[in-house]
């Protein structure tokens, strides 16, 4: 709910003045305070309510304790933490995320770049009221866009067989994979090291059965139109991919 949507004109605003013009006094000020409570409930987050009566309480509670006291430098001084706690509350809502996600990059500027983020565009579900109220829902799209941080990528370490080919180890996958296939398979390969515990890669260009004797979880056969033809060609020891 805006100032400038409809519900905040037609279903809000007129019940809260017709009983406000209706109140005098304290009676007046309670009404006040429960219809911004409904407001800021509606606006955006209700969890909005929580902070803003830990504010006004500090506010209400200060305000006494000014009035009651003579000496100057004690009103500043109350009034130095009525602002403080006001200032430190926007501060943490608004900018404690820059704050973090800066210091982070200070220590890891590799994450400054955008390959480590995914870029998410999704409807604006609520925030700052200010900003809110400079748009027409009806007129202007009402869209938030956020980086979300990627998983962290594993290491995969590579390690070469000779003639059997090349074994792609990940310590944090599951699983072992078999990949046959041609000049595309390395680069799949590792794409798929970081979700397997291993990928063995063979270079024999076709179904060797020393090479599957190994037992793996998942053979993955990747051939290129170009190079359909290599289907024709005989398996290299099959039956030793069946030896226990």
């Amino acid at each position: 709910m805006l100032f400038s949507s409809l519900e905040f004109l037609v279903l809000f605003l007129p019940p809260v003045l017709a009983v406000a013009l209706r109140l005098r006094g304290q009676a007046l000020l309670r009404w006040i305070v429960a219809a911004s409570v409904v407001f800021y409930a509606f606006a955006g987050h209700w969890w909005f309510v929580i902070p803003m009566l830990v504010t006004t309480t500090i506010d209400y509670a200060v305000a006494i304790a000014i009035q009651r006291e003579a000496q100057p430098r004690r009103r500043a001084r109350l009034l130095g933490l009525s602002l403080a706690g006001n200032l430190g509350m926007l501060a943490y809502f608004k900018y404690s995320g820059l704050l973090v996600r800066t210091v982070e990059q200070a220590l890891r500027p590799e994450l400054a770049s955008l390959a480590h983020y995914d870029v998410v565009v999704q409807r604006h579900e609520g925030g700052d009221l200010a900003v809110r109220m400079l748009f027409s829902p009806w007129r202007f799209p009402d869209r938030d866009v956020i980086l979300r941080p990627r998983p962290e990528v594993p290491a995969v370490s590579s390690t070469p067989l000779g003639a059997r080919g090349q074994m792609l180890t990940n310590p944090e996958g599951t699983g072992r994979l078999l990949l046959e296939g041609d000049s595309f398979a390395p680069p799949l390969a590792d794409f798929l090291a970081r979700h397997f515990e291993s990928v063995l890669v063979p270079e024999t260009g076709r179904l060797d059965g020393e090479v599957a004797r190994d037992r793996p979880d998942v053979v993955l056969l990747e051939v290129a139109e170009r190079n359909v033809t290599r289907l024709a060609r005989e398996p290299r020891q099959l039956a030793r991919a069946c030896d226990k």
